[in-house]
Protein backbone atom coordinates (compact mmCIF):
# COMPACT_ATOMS: atom_id res chain seq x y z
CA UNK A 1 0.00 0.00 0.00
CA UNK A 2 0.88 3.28 -0.78
CA UNK A 3 2.45 5.69 2.14
CA UNK A 4 2.28 8.89 0.61
CA UNK A 5 -0.37 10.91 -1.66
CA UNK A 6 0.93 12.22 -5.48
CA UNK A 7 0.97 15.84 -4.76
CA UNK A 8 2.14 16.14 -0.86
CA UNK A 9 2.22 19.50 -0.30
CA UNK A 10 -1.18 20.84 -1.94
CA UNK A 11 -2.36 18.29 0.93
CA UNK A 12 -0.02 20.28 3.50
CA UNK A 13 -1.11 23.12 2.20
CA UNK A 14 -5.15 22.20 1.80
CA UNK A 15 -6.29 19.87 5.06
CA UNK A 16 -7.51 21.35 7.82
CA UNK A 17 -5.73 19.05 10.31
CA UNK A 18 -2.48 20.50 8.85
CA UNK A 19 -3.02 24.23 9.14
CA UNK A 20 -3.67 23.71 12.88
CA UNK A 21 -0.68 21.48 13.34
CA UNK A 22 1.53 23.96 11.17
CA UNK A 23 0.74 26.76 14.09
CA UNK A 24 2.97 26.24 17.33
CA UNK A 25 0.75 24.06 19.21
CA UNK A 26 1.00 22.91 22.86
CA UNK A 27 2.51 19.62 23.07
CA UNK A 28 2.62 17.14 26.68
CA UNK A 29 4.71 13.90 27.14
CA UNK A 30 1.70 10.99 27.23
CA UNK A 31 3.55 8.09 28.36
CA UNK A 32 3.33 6.76 31.76
CA UNK A 33 0.85 8.46 32.53
CA UNK A 34 0.08 6.38 36.02
CA UNK A 35 3.64 6.93 37.49
CA UNK A 36 4.70 10.25 39.46
CA UNK A 37 6.62 13.04 38.03
CA UNK A 38 10.01 12.25 38.91
CA UNK A 39 9.76 8.75 37.42
CA UNK A 40 7.93 10.14 34.19
CA UNK A 41 10.96 12.54 34.00
CA UNK A 42 13.21 9.52 34.09
CA UNK A 43 11.09 7.40 31.87
CA UNK A 44 11.58 10.65 29.23
CA UNK A 45 15.38 10.96 29.48
CA UNK A 46 15.53 7.55 29.03
CA UNK A 47 13.38 7.03 25.82
CA UNK A 48 15.46 10.40 24.81
CA UNK A 49 18.44 8.83 24.68
CA UNK A 50 17.28 6.03 22.53
CA UNK A 51 15.78 8.61 20.57
CA UNK A 52 11.78 8.28 20.85
CA UNK A 53 9.37 10.28 22.75
CA UNK A 54 5.54 9.61 22.44
CA UNK A 55 3.36 13.16 22.91
CA UNK A 56 0.43 14.52 22.36
CA UNK A 57 -0.77 17.80 20.53
CA UNK A 58 -3.47 19.36 22.65
CA UNK A 59 -5.90 21.20 20.10
CA UNK A 60 -6.39 18.34 18.28
CA UNK A 61 -5.83 15.47 20.44
CA UNK A 62 -3.60 13.75 17.96
CA UNK A 63 -0.31 11.27 19.15
CA UNK A 64 2.31 11.07 17.59
CA UNK A 65 5.77 9.18 18.10
CA UNK A 66 8.30 11.63 17.58
CA UNK A 67 12.23 9.86 16.72
CA UNK A 68 14.71 12.08 16.45
CA UNK A 69 16.78 10.21 13.16
CA UNK A 70 17.29 11.27 10.01
CA UNK A 71 14.71 9.90 7.63
CA UNK A 72 17.26 7.94 5.64
CA UNK A 73 18.45 5.68 8.19
CA UNK A 74 16.63 2.52 7.85
CA UNK A 75 17.93 0.54 11.07
CA UNK A 76 19.02 3.05 14.38
CA UNK A 77 19.61 -0.08 16.94
CA UNK A 78 22.52 1.38 19.29
CA UNK A 79 22.37 4.86 18.36
CA UNK A 80 22.84 8.11 19.37
CA UNK A 81 20.39 10.84 18.58
CA UNK A 82 22.41 13.51 15.89
CA UNK A 83 22.15 17.23 17.81
CA UNK A 84 20.23 18.66 14.74
CA UNK A 85 17.78 16.38 15.64
CA UNK A 86 17.94 16.17 19.72
CA UNK A 87 19.51 19.26 21.15
CA UNK A 88 19.63 19.59 25.12
CA UNK A 89 22.26 22.75 24.71
CA UNK A 90 20.33 25.42 22.85
CA UNK A 91 18.56 25.94 26.17
CA UNK A 92 18.91 24.32 29.49
CA UNK A 93 16.51 22.20 30.74
CA UNK A 94 14.35 22.17 27.54
CA UNK A 95 14.75 19.83 24.70
CA UNK A 96 14.47 20.91 21.00
CA UNK A 97 14.17 18.20 18.44
CA UNK A 98 13.26 17.79 14.96
CA UNK A 99 11.19 14.76 13.98
CA UNK A 100 10.90 13.32 10.36
CA UNK A 101 7.20 11.60 9.71
CA UNK A 102 4.40 10.44 7.49
CA UNK A 103 1.66 11.80 8.63
CA UNK A 104 -1.69 11.48 6.59
CA UNK A 105 0.47 10.52 3.45
CA UNK A 106 2.46 13.71 3.72
CA UNK A 107 6.38 14.02 4.39
CA UNK A 108 6.67 16.62 7.16
CA UNK A 109 8.63 17.23 10.29
CA UNK A 110 7.57 18.33 13.93
CA UNK A 111 9.87 21.18 15.28
CA UNK A 112 9.64 22.12 18.69
CA UNK A 113 11.04 21.69 22.64
CA UNK A 114 9.91 19.52 25.48
CA UNK A 115 10.66 20.85 28.96
CA UNK A 116 12.49 17.94 30.71
CA UNK A 117 10.90 19.26 34.27
CA UNK A 118 6.83 20.24 33.28
CA UNK A 119 6.85 17.58 30.28
CA UNK A 120 5.01 19.47 28.28
CA UNK A 121 6.26 22.50 25.25
CA UNK A 122 5.12 23.57 22.14
CA UNK A 123 5.94 22.00 18.11
CA UNK A 124 4.82 22.77 15.27
CA UNK A 125 4.50 20.15 12.05
CA UNK A 126 6.70 21.79 8.89
CA UNK A 127 6.54 19.98 5.30
CA UNK A 128 9.53 18.59 4.51
CA UNK A 129 10.36 19.02 0.28
CA UNK A 130 13.98 16.81 0.69
CA UNK A 131 11.85 13.97 3.20
CA UNK A 132 9.22 14.11 -0.03
CA UNK A 133 11.35 13.69 -2.88
CA UNK A 134 13.06 10.54 -1.22
CA UNK A 135 9.75 9.08 -0.56
CA UNK A 136 8.94 9.95 -4.09
CA UNK A 137 11.89 7.93 -5.42
CA UNK A 138 12.01 5.14 -2.76
CA UNK A 139 8.10 3.90 -3.57
CA UNK A 140 9.24 4.26 -7.59
CA UNK A 141 5.98 6.40 -8.01
CA UNK A 142 3.46 4.17 -6.46
CA UNK A 143 1.76 6.55 -4.81
CA UNK A 144 -1.90 7.06 -3.72
CA UNK A 145 -4.41 9.49 -5.72
CA UNK A 146 -5.18 12.58 -3.94
CA UNK A 147 -8.46 12.82 -2.54
CA UNK A 148 -11.23 15.24 -3.01
CA UNK A 149 -10.79 18.38 -1.30
CA UNK A 150 -12.78 18.97 2.03
CA UNK A 151 -14.58 21.75 1.06
CA UNK A 152 -16.04 20.43 -2.56
CA UNK A 153 -17.74 17.13 -0.55
CA UNK A 154 -20.85 18.40 0.49
CA UNK A 155 -20.97 19.99 -3.56
CA UNK A 156 -20.16 17.08 -4.88
CA UNK A 157 -22.50 14.88 -3.02
CA UNK A 158 -25.33 17.03 -3.94
CA UNK A 159 -24.65 16.47 -7.38
CA UNK A 160 -24.25 12.90 -7.41
CA UNK A 161 -27.34 12.22 -5.83
CA UNK A 162 -29.49 14.48 -8.30
CA UNK A 163 -28.10 12.59 -11.18
CA UNK A 164 -27.21 8.92 -10.08
CA UNK A 165 -28.89 6.55 -12.96
CA UNK A 166 -29.92 4.08 -9.75
CA UNK A 167 -31.70 6.07 -7.89
CA UNK A 168 -33.59 7.50 -11.25
CA UNK A 169 -34.41 4.23 -12.22
CA UNK A 170 -35.68 3.03 -9.42
CA UNK A 171 -38.17 6.02 -9.28
CA UNK A 172 -38.96 5.27 -12.92
CA UNK A 173 -39.57 1.72 -11.68
CA UNK A 174 -41.83 2.89 -8.45
CA UNK A 175 -44.21 5.17 -10.62
CA UNK A 176 -44.87 2.42 -13.48
CA UNK A 177 -46.12 -0.13 -10.73
CA UNK A 178 -48.03 2.83 -9.50
CA UNK A 179 -49.80 3.53 -13.12
CA UNK A 180 -50.30 -0.38 -13.89
CA UNK A 181 -51.39 -1.94 -10.30
CA UNK A 182 -54.92 0.66 -9.78
CA UNK A 183 -55.56 2.46 -13.44
CA UNK A 184 -58.79 3.22 -12.71
CA UNK A 185 -58.28 5.23 -9.76
CA UNK A 186 -56.19 8.02 -11.85
CA UNK A 187 -58.95 7.23 -15.04
CA UNK A 188 -60.60 10.33 -16.98
CA UNK A 189 -63.80 10.89 -18.61
CA UNK A 190 -62.83 8.84 -21.93
CA UNK A 191 -61.17 6.16 -19.76
CA UNK A 192 -57.41 6.69 -19.92
CA UNK A 193 -55.03 7.08 -17.46
CA UNK A 194 -53.18 10.64 -16.86
CA UNK A 195 -50.06 9.23 -16.75
CA UNK A 196 -47.86 12.62 -16.12
CA UNK A 197 -50.16 13.05 -13.44
CA UNK A 198 -49.70 10.30 -12.09
CA UNK A 199 -46.38 10.12 -11.67
CA UNK A 200 -46.10 13.69 -10.20
CA UNK A 201 -48.38 12.58 -7.69
CA UNK A 202 -46.58 9.53 -6.80
CA UNK A 203 -42.87 10.96 -7.31
CA UNK A 204 -41.67 12.02 -3.25
CA UNK A 205 -39.83 15.14 -2.86
CA UNK A 206 -36.11 14.42 -2.23
CA UNK A 207 -35.31 13.67 1.01
CA UNK A 208 -33.26 16.72 2.78
CA UNK A 209 -29.78 16.18 2.16
CA UNK A 210 -27.75 15.54 5.96
CA UNK A 211 -24.24 17.45 6.32
CA UNK A 212 -20.96 14.81 5.62
CA UNK A 213 -19.15 14.67 8.06
CA UNK A 214 -15.09 14.52 6.76
CA UNK A 215 -12.51 12.75 9.00
CA UNK A 216 -9.03 13.76 8.49
CA UNK A 217 -7.61 10.39 8.17
CA UNK A 218 -10.67 9.05 6.04
CA UNK A 219 -8.50 8.66 2.88
CA UNK A 220 -5.15 8.38 4.21
CA UNK A 221 -2.74 5.41 3.29
CA UNK A 222 -0.46 6.25 6.27
CA UNK A 223 -0.05 5.16 9.61
CA UNK A 224 -0.87 8.31 11.25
Amino acid sequence: MAKIYTNQKTQFENGETFRRLSRDSEIRYVSFMDRQLPERQKRLLDSIKEGRAEVCFINTGIHVRLHFFPYALDSVHGMMPPKEYCDFEKEPGKLWFRSPMIMNGVCCSAVGYLNLTKLDGTARLEFDPDYARYEEVRCNGRTAPDPEEPNNNRSSSTSTSKTEPTSSTQNEANNTVVNTAAPAQYAGQNGQVPIVSVQQSQNPPPPAELPSVQFADTHSPATY
